[in-house]
């Protein structure tokens, strides 16, 4: 399995689907691509966005200690391009917490800028009252709230006014992209 930059989606061999069910008759869930060999309804490999989550969540989880491990070499890469503050764009509460426990053992020397997902944030709240956003506190700040109002340009699923120039994810024509929600939820 490759899995895409953006963690929206993955390439999956044949071992992969079989081991996760995969096959011909697999519904594609909203929100989800599934890229389908031509002519016929067998994955071709390519999973994106909410097709992708079942596989992701099955996926070995690293230790807390080895996610702390971690935290120096990955911003040693955002910094080696010129970064000085790194986002992450989908916090859960689990993630916030080992994000706030790395900034209070001083392991960030880069600005770290949490956004946690809407449907997170209930949890998050209970924790982490609506003051402790907005501020730094050793270099990581929760900076806002992450809400999932369409997909993503990489899987071709996010909302755009003029139509993809590559056409959609399964070859659609005048490929527009589908909002998750209707716009007026977003707009009271």
């Amino acid at each position: 399995m490759l899995i895409h930059i953006s963690n929206h989606g993955a390439v999956l061999n044949s071992a992969a689907f079989k081991k996760m069910n995969i096959t011909a008759a697999t519904p594609v869930p909203p929100g989800g691509v599934v890229l389908r060999k031509p002519g016929s309804k067998e994955p071709a490999g390519l999973l994106m966005e909410t097709a992708f989550l079942p596989i992701f969540a099955s996926m070995p989880q690293p230790s807390e200690d080895e996610m702390l491990d971690r935290v120096k070499s990955a911003q040693d890469i955002y910094a080696s391009n010129g970064y000085t503050t790194a986002q992450e764009g989908a916090t859960g509460l689990k993630d916030l917490n080992l994000l706030k426990k790395a900034a209070s053992q001083n392991r960030f020397f880069l600005d770290v800028d949490s956004l946690p997902l809407v449907t997170e944030l209930p949890a998050i709240l209970k924790e982490y009252p609506p003051n402790t956003f907005g501020s730094y506190d050793h270099r990581l700040k929760l900076a806002g709230v992450k809400a999932l109002i369409d997909g993503s340009p990489q899987a071709k699923t996010a909302f755009f006014t003029t139509p993809y120039l590559t056409g959609g994810p399964s070859g659609e024509k005048n490929w527009v992209g589908e909002p998750l929600s209707r716009r007026r939820r977003f707009s009271r």
